[in-house]
């Protein structure tokens, strides 16, 4: 195994590609070594995983022996062998187990709330194509666990045998649950308290298209939808068949900000998406009923376990579309809410656009930029809702640890069962709204237990939803008179800045670590591009203590923050990527710093024993010639080849299109050489 490995998982959990440990090319290796050789989960990894996790909670004594866990999964494995192995991996631990199925992990996360489990696990691979799987977990109150808990899990499954686990006896008991979860979901959503919808009416103006991603909102979503009082919902991609993802959901949009209708068209980036083709023609067929202010035509976008959502509407003025990601749902929601939370805590991630925090400022709220990934949302959510109810002293442990090198969720789930306290009221709560640019908003709700009320904070696409529609359905935004004043502030509820990630795919994770040769060089790279391109700038490195190994370097003019750059290891997806933002007029400028530093990642990171690293080359040197091959190369399955032009292309700019007979870009073309020059 590689020696440098102290820790599995990434921004949530951990996300592979998914095998059958009977694959040939997996013959003799153990689950731990496919994962950690070949980047393959195995449906003895999941296993070995959460019989893992099971003896952790229960050995630290958070969680009793037969205690019940809660275990769902979104429907990206329709044969069932992975989360079956899940489960046996729970009941082999000594938990009992309550089996949801299908289900959003939103819908885990409140359902566990709800009968007080001991924590839970979802099965997903969120927003990543259907080919990967994952795991998420979470502790009793709904705290994602952190690198201090990630560390010691990660020490037990190295440490354990698989073939001693694949001979134990269950020694829980299971039972389906799904009815259960699904009644506790519907019901916490239209819930007032969490949908903030204060009329049955405030919601029948608008004809809603939801994108499900062919996820685990499928049988969930359309019955919140009509409950909520929508004028009409369409249900688009709610297959159950393994589909997950598939040119639908959130991560077919992200970068996106407004679409023309040429986009829908043969051979344009949106051509497969069923969402964008449905608003057009709905909203080109309403067109005047939209501008008299009667209707509007509007799309949900969720991702393959609902805790993500982006917001889709028409604008008849223009015929087009325009999305609202994370960050312009956030700061719609903040500026609903703030007779009641203005001083309260407005948290977002460095990936998102600096003016958003700078808006919420505006409005009253305090704000805290955390490292990317929404558990660090709910840690600082976390804190917020422990400050007002525990003792002093328990504050002062608890923030001892969140703040250190490795905290740990189990840690402070401990000294709040030691203390037998729990989260405040959401009233009470100085925490408001916590957003990240991807669609992971998060904000206080309240759940119903036999003993009675408790506060639950979880990433939901589905109370996003609501809560989104209702800000601009209720209230200012409602009561603006002319539409197109009411469609600018939708559109841009605040002065956006420019916002782009650069990503290079089929990398060598290891190779990006502080102190290592590609980080140095990275860091010389950018530094020195600044200088070339905004010579009247300062860069500062911060080091952000909850994710050390990202560079992330702020751009300072006259003493202001006014620009970062930051590169990092995706935790989802095998890619590193170089994030910019900064002022709208500098966008350029940006771009420019950010393909040097791509150039150089190109170069450093690309990881040639890959299989799809060795495709894309293929690839590359195909289309310098002749243009993309109309069939796969090297071997790829249809769909793999369909996801190596998008990746290619789309998400890295070497090709022109996504498009079989496509072209290389400027950046491809010299990519090309370096791939001619290192045969």
């Amino acid at each position: 195994m590689k020696s440098r490995i102290t820790r599995l998982q990434g921004t949530d959990g951990v996300r592979r590609h998914v095998k059958l440990s009977t694959a040939p090319e997996l013959a003799g290796l153990s689950p731990q070594d496919a994962f950690l050789e070949k980047d393959i989960m195995t449906e003895q990894f999941m296993e070995l995983y959460t019989y893992c996790r099971a003896r952790q909670v229960i050995e630290s004594g958070a969680v009793k022996e037969k205690e019940t866990f809660i275990i769902g999964w979104d429907p990206r494995d329709p044969s069932g062998v992975f989360t079956s192995a899940a489960v046996d991996g729970l009941l082999k631990g000594g938990l009992n187990v309550a089996i949801t199925g299908v289900s959003p992990t939103p819908a885990v996360a409140i359902y566990m709330r709800s009968i007080n489990a001991g924590g839970s696990v979802v099965i997903t691979a969120s927003h990543n194509p259907a080919v990967y799987n994952g795991i998420k977990i979470f502790t009793r109150r709904g705290l994602k666990l952190l690198p201090g808990d990630d560390i010691e899990l990660s020490k037990l499954i190295l440490a354990t045998d698989y073939e001693h686990v694949r001979l134990l006896e269950k020694t829980g008991t299971s039972h389906n649950a799904h009815d259960e979860m699904k009644k506790a979901f519907v019901n916490f959503s239209i819930d007032p308290r969490n949908s903030w919808i204060a009329k049955s009416d405030s919601l029948s103006r608008i004809i809603l298209v939801a994108d499900l991603s062919n996820g685990a909102f499928a049988d969930i979503a359309p019955i919140v939808l009509q409950k909520a009082g929508f004028r009409q919902v369409l249900v688009l991609n709610n297959k159950l068949d393994g589909s997950v993802n598939e040119n639908c959901g959130v991560s077919e949009l992200e970068g996106i900000e407004e679409i023309s209708f040429a986009m829908t068209e043969e051979n344009g980036p949106l051509a497969k998406n069923e969402l964008v083709k449905t608003v057009f023609k709905l909203g080109r067929k309403e067109k005047d009923s939209i501008l008299m202010g009667a209707i509007m035509v509007s799309g949900a976008v969720f991702d393959g376990d609902g805790d993500r959502f982006y917001r889709v509407d028409y604008n008849p003025i223009t015929d087009t579309c325009f999305v609202l990601s994370g960050d312009e749902t956030a700061v719609l929601q903040a500026a609903y809410r703030r007779k009641t939370d203005t001083t309260k805590l407005f948290v977002n991630t460095v990936e998102s656009d600096l003016s958003a925090s700078k808006e919420a400022q505006s409005m009253g709220y305090k704000t805290e930029l955390t490292a990317v990934g929404d558990k660090w949302i709910l840690l600082e959510a976390a804190l917020a809702a422990i400050r007002p109810v525990a003792p002093e002293e328990a504050v002062e442990k608890i923030e001892k640890v969140a703040l250190s090198e490795t905290p740990s969720a189990d840690f402070i789930e401990n000294i709040l069962d030691e203390e037998g306290l729990d989260f405040s009221s959401p009233e009470d709560c100085r925490f408001a709204i916590g957003a990240e640019e991807s669609g992971h908003n998060i904000t206080p709700g309240i759940v119903n237990t036999i003993a009675g009320k408790k506060t639950i904070m979880a990433g939901n696409g589905m109370k996003s939803l609501l809560n989104t529609y209702v800000a601009t359905s209720q209230g200012a935004i409602a009561e603006m008179p002319v539409f197109a004043l009411r469609q600018n502030h939708i559109r841009e509820p605040f002065a956006k800045g420019f916002k782009k990630t650069l990503y290079v795919y089929y990398v060598d994770k290891p190779k990006w670590r502080r102190g290592e040769m590609v980080w140095e060089n990275m860091k010389n790279v950018i530094t020195d591009s600044v200088q070339e391109h905004w010579p009247q700038i300062t860069v500062d490195e911060m080091i952000r203590p909850e994710d050390r190994d990202m560079l992330y370097l702020k751009l300072i003019e006259a003493g202001s923050h006014v620009a970062s750059i930051f590169v990092r290891n995706s935790g989802t997806e095998d890619k590193t990527g170089i994030t910019l933002r900064g002022p709208a007029e500098q966008s350029n400028t940006l771009v420019a710093i950010g393909t040097s530093a791509m150039r150089l990642l190109l170069v450093e990171m690309k990881d040639a024993s890959k299989h799809m690293a060795q495709a894309e080359a293929e690839l590359i040197i195909t289309a310098a010639q002749n243009g993309a091959p109309k069939t796969p190369v090297a071997g790829l399955s249809e769909r793999d080849y369909e996801r190596l032009l998008t990746e290619t292309s789309l998400k890295q700019g070497l090709l022109k299109s996504a498009t079989p007979g496509t072209r290389l870009t400027p950046l491809g073309t010299w990519y090309h050489s370096i791939i001619e020059r290192e045969k």
